[in-house]
């Protein structure tokens, strides 16, 4: 009855969260039954996270959250918090815990689950752009040629990496 609990594919029922739900099987006859289950909350026992990150204020970064007993457990099954909210917070997105700098500081990301918990010191840090190169693949074109531009920019973990482009003179070369 509710595919955001349970779902069945092939004879065999998933669940999908926390909750109870109807599995309904009819046949064209007009036979039917139908069976309640419950999905009960995953009790994970072990997991690991690193015990310290940086993260660039502004950006996010994916948190590795490993040995996760049982097997099947994501960072989902955790329950997370942040101590400071003002200098990050978190989200899940596809089983995967990200972490995201709001503003300079340090706070910890705590994960707790059934009898474990685990901490990690999180540093939003604003590192600023001291470099830019520009590399062309070729120093000359003709007209209507095309050639590629790459930049390096340092130090490679800067927290705004963003590029704006100009030619000079104007309308000699278009970007």
């Amino acid at each position: 009855d509710d595919k955001s609990i349970a779902s069945v594919r092939k004879g065999k029922i998933s669940g999908v969260s926390v909750g109870t739900t109807v599995i309904r099987a009819a046949c064209e006859g007009g036979a039917e039954a139908s069976v309640q289950v419950q999905v009960m909350p995953l009790e994970v026992t072990e997991f690991t996270i690193p015990s310290a990150l940086t993260v660039p204020r502004d950006e996010s970064i994916q948190v590795p959250v490993t040995e996760l007993v049982p097997e099947h457990a994501t960072a989902a099954s955790i329950d997370w918090s942040i101590a400071d909210e003002s200098i990050a917070e978190w989200e899940i997105s596809a089983g995967s815990l990200y972490v995201t700098g709001l503003k300079n500081g340090t706070t910890t990301l705590t994960g707790e689950g059934s009898g474990v918990t685990r901490t990690c010191k999180i540093t939003v840090e604003y590192v600023a752009v001291t470099g830019v190169s520009v590399i062309a693949a070729k120093s000359s074109v003709e007209i209507g040629e095309e050639s590629s531009v790459s930049v390096n920019i340092s130090p490679s973990g800067a927290s705004n990496t963003n590029l704006s482009w100009e030619a000079s003179p104007a309308g000699v070369i278009e970007f």
